[in-house]
Protein backbone atom coordinates (compact mmCIF):
# COMPACT_ATOMS: atom_id res chain seq x y z
CA UNK A 1 0.00 0.00 0.00
CA UNK A 2 1.72 3.34 -1.14
CA UNK A 3 2.33 5.95 1.53
CA UNK A 4 0.12 9.02 1.35
CA UNK A 5 2.70 12.47 0.47
CA UNK A 6 2.66 14.90 3.41
CA UNK A 7 3.26 18.07 1.94
CA UNK A 8 5.81 20.04 3.04
CA UNK A 9 5.48 23.24 4.58
CA UNK A 10 6.39 26.04 2.48
CA UNK A 11 9.67 27.81 4.03
CA UNK A 12 7.56 31.32 4.27
CA UNK A 13 4.56 29.62 6.16
CA UNK A 14 7.64 27.80 8.38
CA UNK A 15 8.76 30.72 9.51
CA UNK A 16 5.56 32.66 10.74
CA UNK A 17 4.69 29.38 12.58
CA UNK A 18 7.84 30.12 14.74
CA UNK A 19 8.06 33.32 15.39
CA UNK A 20 4.54 32.95 16.60
CA UNK A 21 5.41 30.88 18.80
CA UNK A 22 8.33 32.65 19.93
CA UNK A 23 6.10 35.34 20.10
CA UNK A 24 3.49 33.37 22.42
CA UNK A 25 6.08 32.19 24.53
CA UNK A 26 7.39 36.05 25.31
CA UNK A 27 3.80 37.17 25.88
CA UNK A 28 3.92 34.04 28.42
CA UNK A 29 6.79 34.81 29.83
CA UNK A 30 5.83 38.48 30.45
CA UNK A 31 2.65 37.87 32.16
CA UNK A 32 4.40 35.36 34.30
CA UNK A 33 7.05 38.28 35.19
CA UNK A 34 4.25 40.35 35.96
CA UNK A 35 2.62 38.41 38.77
CA UNK A 36 6.01 37.56 40.18
CA UNK A 37 6.05 41.30 40.54
CA UNK A 38 3.69 41.24 42.55
CA UNK A 39 5.01 40.52 46.15
CA UNK A 40 1.98 38.98 47.76
CA UNK A 41 0.99 36.88 44.85
CA UNK A 42 4.90 35.36 44.78
CA UNK A 43 4.32 35.05 48.27
CA UNK A 44 1.34 33.29 47.83
CA UNK A 45 2.58 31.35 45.13
CA UNK A 46 5.94 30.00 46.85
CA UNK A 47 4.17 28.79 49.97
CA UNK A 48 1.78 26.72 48.08
CA UNK A 49 4.77 25.19 46.59
CA UNK A 50 6.16 24.79 49.75
CA UNK A 51 3.78 23.38 51.52
CA UNK A 52 3.83 20.09 49.01
CA UNK A 53 7.27 19.53 50.51
CA UNK A 54 6.44 19.71 54.34
CA UNK A 55 6.98 15.69 55.46
CA UNK A 56 4.02 14.25 56.45
CA UNK A 57 5.79 12.92 59.52
CA UNK A 58 7.65 14.86 62.04
CA UNK A 59 9.92 12.15 62.66
CA UNK A 60 10.34 10.95 59.14
CA UNK A 61 12.98 11.57 57.13
CA UNK A 62 12.65 13.11 53.80
CA UNK A 63 14.85 12.21 50.50
CA UNK A 64 13.58 15.09 48.65
CA UNK A 65 14.27 17.91 51.39
CA UNK A 66 18.18 19.51 51.92
CA UNK A 67 17.96 19.43 55.12
CA UNK A 68 14.77 17.36 56.59
CA UNK A 69 12.58 18.43 57.79
CA UNK A 70 12.82 22.15 56.52
CA UNK A 71 10.54 22.23 53.81
CA UNK A 72 11.20 25.46 52.04
CA UNK A 73 14.62 23.95 50.58
CA UNK A 74 14.14 21.03 48.45
CA UNK A 75 16.07 19.35 45.84
CA UNK A 76 15.66 20.35 42.14
CA UNK A 77 17.21 17.58 40.72
CA UNK A 78 13.86 15.80 42.42
CA UNK A 79 11.61 18.48 41.34
CA UNK A 80 11.32 20.72 44.52
CA UNK A 81 12.05 24.03 45.09
CA UNK A 82 14.65 25.47 47.18
CA UNK A 83 13.90 29.49 48.36
CA UNK A 84 17.55 29.68 49.07
CA UNK A 85 18.33 29.52 45.01
CA UNK A 86 14.97 31.08 44.23
CA UNK A 87 16.35 34.24 45.96
CA UNK A 88 19.00 34.24 43.23
CA UNK A 89 16.21 34.64 40.12
CA UNK A 90 16.04 38.14 40.37
CA UNK A 91 15.55 40.97 42.42
CA UNK A 92 11.64 40.87 42.88
CA UNK A 93 12.48 37.03 44.01
CA UNK A 94 15.08 38.50 46.34
CA UNK A 95 13.20 41.34 47.58
CA UNK A 96 9.86 38.90 48.15
CA UNK A 97 11.43 36.44 50.04
CA UNK A 98 13.94 38.43 52.22
CA UNK A 99 10.44 40.71 53.25
CA UNK A 100 8.34 37.48 53.82
CA UNK A 101 8.35 36.09 57.37
CA UNK A 102 6.19 33.33 56.25
CA UNK A 103 8.80 32.13 53.46
CA UNK A 104 11.34 32.50 55.79
CA UNK A 105 10.03 30.46 58.31
CA UNK A 106 10.07 27.82 55.88
CA UNK A 107 14.09 28.02 55.88
CA UNK A 108 14.05 28.58 59.34
CA UNK A 109 15.57 32.50 58.49
CA UNK A 110 12.86 33.89 61.20
CA UNK A 111 11.30 32.30 64.58
CA UNK A 112 8.27 31.46 65.15
CA UNK A 113 6.21 32.03 68.15
CA UNK A 114 7.20 30.25 71.20
CA UNK A 115 3.09 29.39 71.61
CA UNK A 116 2.65 27.78 68.32
CA UNK A 117 5.83 25.77 68.80
CA UNK A 118 4.82 24.29 72.11
CA UNK A 119 1.60 22.99 70.91
CA UNK A 120 3.10 21.50 68.06
CA UNK A 121 2.92 17.80 66.97
CA UNK A 122 6.05 17.67 67.75
CA UNK A 123 5.93 19.02 71.46
CA UNK A 124 3.20 16.47 72.19
CA UNK A 125 5.40 13.44 71.48
CA UNK A 126 7.79 14.78 74.03
CA UNK A 127 10.26 15.76 72.08
CA UNK A 128 11.88 19.27 71.46
CA UNK A 129 10.26 21.50 69.53
CA UNK A 130 12.00 24.92 70.01
CA UNK A 131 15.49 23.68 68.29
CA UNK A 132 14.51 22.19 65.21
CA UNK A 133 17.25 23.08 62.94
CA UNK A 134 20.11 21.66 65.55
CA UNK A 135 18.19 18.63 65.02
CA UNK A 136 18.15 18.44 61.56
CA UNK A 137 21.49 19.00 61.10
CA UNK A 138 22.16 16.41 63.20
CA UNK A 139 19.96 14.18 61.61
CA UNK A 140 22.07 15.42 57.93
CA UNK A 141 24.90 14.11 59.41
CA UNK A 142 23.72 10.36 60.74
CA UNK A 143 21.88 9.83 57.61
CA UNK A 144 25.62 10.85 56.17
CA UNK A 145 27.25 7.88 58.42
CA UNK A 146 24.20 5.39 57.97
CA UNK A 147 22.63 6.22 61.32
CA UNK A 148 25.73 4.50 62.74
CA UNK A 149 27.76 7.70 63.88
CA UNK A 150 25.40 9.54 67.06
CA UNK A 151 22.70 8.07 69.17
CA UNK A 152 20.22 11.20 69.93
CA UNK A 153 17.99 11.23 73.00
CA UNK A 154 16.01 14.09 73.18
CA UNK A 155 13.82 15.04 76.31
CA UNK A 156 12.00 18.08 78.00
CA UNK A 157 13.17 19.13 81.71
CA UNK A 158 9.42 19.28 82.23
CA UNK A 159 7.23 16.80 80.81
CA UNK A 160 4.32 19.23 81.12
CA UNK A 161 5.43 22.48 81.15
CA UNK A 162 3.20 25.37 82.65
CA UNK A 163 3.91 27.62 79.32
CA UNK A 164 5.70 27.72 76.53
CA UNK A 165 7.91 30.47 77.97
CA UNK A 166 9.31 28.32 81.21
CA UNK A 167 10.53 25.60 79.78
CA UNK A 168 14.44 24.71 79.54
CA UNK A 169 15.46 21.96 77.31
CA UNK A 170 18.18 19.04 77.80
CA UNK A 171 19.60 15.84 75.75
CA UNK A 172 21.99 13.57 75.20
CA UNK A 173 24.64 12.69 72.79
CA UNK A 174 26.39 9.22 72.29
CA UNK A 175 28.93 9.62 69.67
CA UNK A 176 29.92 5.94 68.53
CA UNK A 177 32.12 4.14 67.70
CA UNK A 178 31.21 1.62 66.10
CA UNK A 179 31.11 3.34 62.85
CA UNK A 180 34.51 1.18 62.10
CA UNK A 181 37.37 0.66 63.77
CA UNK A 182 39.46 1.69 61.05
CA UNK A 183 37.33 4.80 59.55
CA UNK A 184 36.83 8.36 60.33
CA UNK A 185 34.46 9.64 62.53
CA UNK A 186 34.33 12.77 60.69
CA UNK A 187 34.69 12.03 57.38
CA UNK A 188 31.40 9.50 58.32
CA UNK A 189 29.98 12.59 58.90
CA UNK A 190 31.16 14.62 56.16
CA UNK A 191 31.45 12.56 53.02
CA UNK A 192 28.48 13.09 51.53
CA UNK A 193 27.97 16.56 51.81
CA UNK A 194 27.89 18.94 48.75
CA UNK A 195 29.90 21.93 47.71
CA UNK A 196 27.62 24.40 49.33
CA UNK A 197 28.68 23.12 52.87
CA UNK A 198 32.00 24.64 52.71
CA UNK A 199 30.58 27.84 51.39
CA UNK A 200 31.23 30.45 54.42
CA UNK A 201 28.61 32.80 53.36
CA UNK A 202 26.00 29.78 52.93
CA UNK A 203 22.27 30.54 54.16
CA UNK A 204 21.74 27.48 56.06
CA UNK A 205 25.26 28.53 58.17
CA UNK A 206 23.23 31.75 59.31
CA UNK A 207 20.45 29.59 61.08
CA UNK A 208 19.98 29.74 64.01
CA UNK A 209 19.55 26.71 66.25
CA UNK A 210 16.65 27.71 68.46
CA UNK A 211 13.32 28.20 65.88
CA UNK A 212 11.63 30.26 68.53
CA UNK A 213 11.12 34.39 68.81
CA UNK A 214 12.13 33.96 72.48
CA UNK A 215 15.27 32.12 72.95
CA UNK A 216 15.20 28.82 74.62
CA UNK A 217 18.33 27.30 75.51
CA UNK A 218 19.48 23.46 74.77
CA UNK A 219 21.95 21.28 77.03
CA UNK A 220 24.04 19.15 75.28
CA UNK A 221 25.43 15.89 77.21
CA UNK A 222 27.77 14.37 74.81
CA UNK A 223 29.95 10.82 75.41
CA UNK A 224 32.02 8.57 74.02
CA UNK A 225 33.16 5.13 74.69
CA UNK A 226 35.54 3.07 73.02
CA UNK A 227 36.18 -0.70 73.83
CA UNK A 228 39.94 -1.29 73.78
CA UNK A 229 41.75 -4.54 73.33
CA UNK A 230 43.88 -5.38 76.32
CA UNK A 231 41.07 -4.57 77.83
CA UNK A 232 40.95 -1.11 78.71
CA UNK A 233 38.78 1.94 77.36
CA UNK A 234 39.29 5.43 76.05
CA UNK A 235 36.17 7.41 76.37
CA UNK A 236 34.71 10.64 77.71
CA UNK A 237 31.54 11.40 79.47
CA UNK A 238 29.66 14.19 80.70
CA UNK A 239 30.67 16.69 78.31
CA UNK A 240 28.63 19.94 78.33
CA UNK A 241 27.77 22.21 75.86
CA UNK A 242 25.34 24.68 77.39
CA UNK A 243 23.81 26.48 73.74
CA UNK A 244 21.82 29.47 74.33
CA UNK A 245 19.72 29.31 71.18
CA UNK A 246 21.45 32.10 69.29
CA UNK A 247 24.49 29.89 67.69
CA UNK A 248 24.39 29.39 64.14
CA UNK A 249 24.23 25.89 62.77
CA UNK A 250 27.85 26.75 61.03
CA UNK A 251 29.06 27.30 64.05
CA UNK A 252 27.92 24.04 65.25
CA UNK A 253 28.68 22.24 62.21
CA UNK A 254 32.21 23.54 62.34
CA UNK A 255 33.04 22.76 66.35
CA UNK A 256 31.29 19.47 66.07
CA UNK A 257 33.60 18.37 63.41
CA UNK A 258 36.44 19.55 65.53
CA UNK A 259 35.37 17.15 68.15
CA UNK A 260 34.96 14.25 66.01
CA UNK A 261 38.41 15.42 64.49
CA UNK A 262 40.04 14.89 68.18
CA UNK A 263 38.25 11.55 68.74
CA UNK A 264 40.10 10.50 65.25
CA UNK A 265 43.34 11.36 66.59
CA UNK A 266 42.49 8.97 69.33
CA UNK A 267 41.13 6.55 67.49
CA UNK A 268 44.58 6.23 65.65
CA UNK A 269 46.20 6.03 68.23
CA UNK A 270 44.29 3.05 69.63
CA UNK A 271 44.21 1.29 66.45
CA UNK A 272 48.68 1.42 66.37
CA UNK A 273 48.09 -0.24 69.98
CA UNK A 274 45.57 -2.91 69.03
CA UNK A 275 48.31 -4.12 66.60
CA UNK A 276 50.91 -4.30 68.43
CA UNK A 277 48.61 -5.93 71.29
CA UNK A 278 47.86 -8.41 68.44
CA UNK A 279 51.37 -8.95 67.95
CA UNK A 280 52.40 -9.37 71.59
CA UNK A 281 49.45 -11.67 72.08
CA UNK A 282 49.97 -14.10 69.80
CA UNK A 283 54.34 -14.44 70.75
CA UNK A 284 52.77 -14.89 73.99
CA UNK A 285 50.34 -17.52 73.30
CA UNK A 286 53.11 -19.26 70.77
CA UNK A 287 55.88 -18.85 73.54
CA UNK A 288 53.22 -20.09 76.14
CA UNK A 289 52.17 -23.67 73.52
CA UNK A 290 56.07 -24.50 73.18
CA UNK A 291 56.61 -24.43 77.24
CA UNK A 292 53.51 -27.00 77.33
CA UNK A 293 54.98 -28.85 74.60
CA UNK A 294 58.45 -29.10 75.98
CA UNK A 295 57.06 -30.02 79.44
CA UNK A 296 55.62 -32.95 77.45
CA UNK A 297 52.47 -32.28 79.32
CA UNK A 298 49.11 -32.88 78.02
CA UNK A 299 47.18 -31.87 80.51
CA UNK A 300 47.39 -28.36 81.63
CA UNK A 301 47.95 -28.09 85.58
CA UNK A 302 46.99 -25.82 88.05
CA UNK A 303 50.54 -24.42 89.28
CA UNK A 304 50.85 -23.68 85.30
CA UNK A 305 47.77 -22.14 84.58
CA UNK A 306 48.47 -19.78 87.16
CA UNK A 307 51.53 -19.25 85.62
CA UNK A 308 50.35 -18.50 82.21
CA UNK A 309 48.13 -16.19 84.05
CA UNK A 310 50.84 -14.35 85.61
CA UNK A 311 51.91 -13.84 82.43
CA UNK A 312 49.31 -12.21 80.84
CA UNK A 313 48.65 -10.11 83.62
CA UNK A 314 52.77 -8.64 83.20
CA UNK A 315 51.54 -8.54 79.82
CA UNK A 316 48.68 -5.93 80.14
CA UNK A 317 50.23 -4.09 83.02
CA UNK A 318 52.88 -3.30 80.45
CA UNK A 319 50.82 -2.17 78.14
CA UNK A 320 48.18 0.06 80.15
CA UNK A 321 50.19 3.03 79.98
CA UNK A 322 49.86 3.40 76.54
CA UNK A 323 46.29 3.07 77.01
CA UNK A 324 46.35 5.66 79.59
CA UNK A 325 48.29 7.65 77.52
CA UNK A 326 45.65 7.76 75.11
CA UNK A 327 43.01 8.51 77.62
CA UNK A 328 45.22 11.32 79.07
CA UNK A 329 45.53 13.24 75.66
CA UNK A 330 42.04 12.78 74.79
CA UNK A 331 40.63 14.09 77.87
CA UNK A 332 42.99 17.30 77.54
CA UNK A 333 41.95 18.00 73.91
CA UNK A 334 38.70 17.54 74.70
CA UNK A 335 38.65 19.45 77.78
CA UNK A 336 40.03 22.81 75.62
CA UNK A 337 37.35 22.00 73.17
CA UNK A 338 34.91 21.98 75.89
CA UNK A 339 36.45 25.80 77.35
CA UNK A 340 36.38 26.84 73.48
CA UNK A 341 32.32 26.62 73.55
CA UNK A 342 31.76 27.70 77.08
CA UNK A 343 29.46 30.62 77.35
CA UNK A 344 27.53 31.60 80.74
CA UNK A 345 24.10 32.02 80.78
CA UNK A 346 22.41 34.52 79.49
CA UNK A 347 19.61 36.38 82.15
CA UNK A 348 16.31 36.13 80.41
CA UNK A 349 15.70 39.92 79.76
CA UNK A 350 18.44 39.85 77.52
CA UNK A 351 17.79 36.63 75.87
CA UNK A 352 13.96 37.88 75.38
CA UNK A 353 15.71 41.28 74.09
CA UNK A 354 17.39 39.20 71.80
CA UNK A 355 14.53 37.92 69.70
CA UNK A 356 12.54 40.15 69.42
CA UNK A 357 12.24 39.67 65.60
CA UNK A 358 9.21 39.77 64.34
Amino acid sequence: MARKKIKAMPAQTRKVAVMTRSKQRAADSDAAMRVFGVPELLEQILLSAASDQTPALDNKRSETLKLSPMPGAAKESRGGICIFSLQRVNKDFHATINGSVKLKRLVYLAPCPNKDLHASSTARKAQLPFHTPFFALMDKLLENSGDFLLLLERQSSSIKPVSADDVTTSMTLDIQYAVGKDKSLYQAAISKLGPGWWNSEANWRQIRVCNAKQLVSLTVTMSYFHWVEGPACVEFEDLTWLLQGDESLGYIFDRLCKLLQLIDEARAAIRLFERKWKTRTEELSARLKSQRVAKGHHRISKETRRAERREWRRLESKHAPEVEAVQEKLGSAVTEWELSVKREPEPDAQKAGQSSEK
